[in-house]
């Protein structure tokens, strides 16, 4: 499970946002989700 608020999520999802998620957080999401992290990034 990952322990980020609404307010933070909605950061990380915003399109047109400038928000910076660190490295750990996108670790955590990772895990939760049982993905590899290069998925994250993959937009195709």
């Amino acid at each position: 499970m990952v322990f980020l608020s609404r307010e933070q999520i909605n950061r990380i999802e915003s399109p047109n946002g400038k928000s910076f998620t660190s490295v750990d957080t996108l670790f955590c999401i990772a895990d939760a989700l049982e993905i590899d992290i290069r998925r994250l990034f993959d937009f195709e």
